[in-house]
């Protein structure tokens, strides 16, 4: 089952949920495919205002979910959603999909990662309004670009550090696209011992049908690594020796991919992939950034308002 079909991302599992699973019913809302019973798992995806509620009622009736992020309107909804999966013993998946991403085991290949950059740029803010997902402009609904791809970042960081993120600046700018969300932010992420992560991100890749624009760099004890654009690596260990390859970067595929390890990992409680909990450690670091941006605020309404 598929809630929130006009999510923009629903594309990109499409056909892997009808080659993996023996039926896959979409829903726009929940409830209105039919009863909920034999359904297998809940793939919710749809407007931010409505993703706690959606994944709450197949929590609560014992169906495992898998979540798109972020989750919830706010950090509070989406604490109190973990609070109640916990509760109910029922596991959620959610598509942090970029810990499969074949630069992540770039990146793994530097021992003690220290000092790491990510300059991540999509497409326009357009995209989204050609998607029927106009709600993302909106920063009391979806949110800006720090709330859309930072999770996933934020996420990337903790991974590779093996540590959590202890503080945050971020600052966020709109003068390209002069939208109430920010369409381009830096966030700045630290761990107590000092390593840190310099995360870029925007809507300004001038087409959507060009993807997006990703590279990245990472410092560690022995050796430093660099990822261009076209998916170009260059490993210098501390010897001097170095190492060349390439990889691909298009991001599209890893949502394939994903729905392949749910299916495989059903019957273990999804235990292979990311799990609400990361979701949340995540979100605490994007809502982080946006007291940063803001000021030390309540949030309590939505990510980005």
């Amino acid at each position: 089952m598929l809630v929130g079909a006009a999510h923009w991302h629903a594309p990109l599992y499409m056909d892997a949920l009808r080659t993996r699973f023996d039926l896959v019913e979409v829903a726009e809302e929940r409830g209105s495919a039919g009863a909920d019973s034999g359904i297998d798992v809940a793939f919710v995806m749809t407007a931010h205002e409505r993703m706690a509620a959606q994944a709450a009622h197949f929590i609560e009736r014992g169906i495992p979910v898998v979540l798109e992020k972020p989750g919830a309107l706010n950090l509070a909804d989406l604490r109190s959603l973990r609070d109640l999966a916990h509760r109910h013993g029922v596991p959620v998946a959610v598509p942090l999909v970029h810990r499969a991403a074949p630069f992540m085991s770039v990146l793994r290949s530097i021992a003690r990662p220290t000092y790491l950059t990510v300059t991540y740029l999509v497409g326009p803010p357009q995209r989204y309004v050609d998607a029927e997902c106009a709600w993302m402009l909106d920063p009391d609904s979806g949110g800006g670009v720090l709330v859309n791809l930072g999770a996933h970042f934020a996420d990337v960081a903790t991974e590779l550090f093996g540590a959590p993120i202890a503080s945050v600046r971020a600052v966020g700018h709109h003068a390209l696209h002069h939208l109430d969300i920010e369409d381009h932010a830096v966030m700045i992420l630290t761990t107590e011992d000092g390593r840190s992560a310099t995360v870029e991100l925007g809507y300004v890749f001038p087409s959507a049908a060009a993807k997006r624009h990703v590279s990245m760099t990472l410092a560690g004890e022995d050796g430093f690594v660099s990822i261009g654009a076209g998916g170009d690596v260059s490993l210098t260990r501390a010897d001097g020796t170095i190492e060349r390859a390439r990889i691909d970067v298009d991001s599209d595929l890893l949502f394939r991919d994903f729905v392949a390890e749910v299916a495989e990992s059903f019957d273990a409680g999804f235990a292979a992939l990311p799990q609400i909990d990361d979701l949340v450690a995540a979100m605490e670091v994007v809502d982080l950034a946006y007291r940063d941006m803001h000021g030390d605020r309540d949030r309590g309404r939505a990510w980005a308002s």
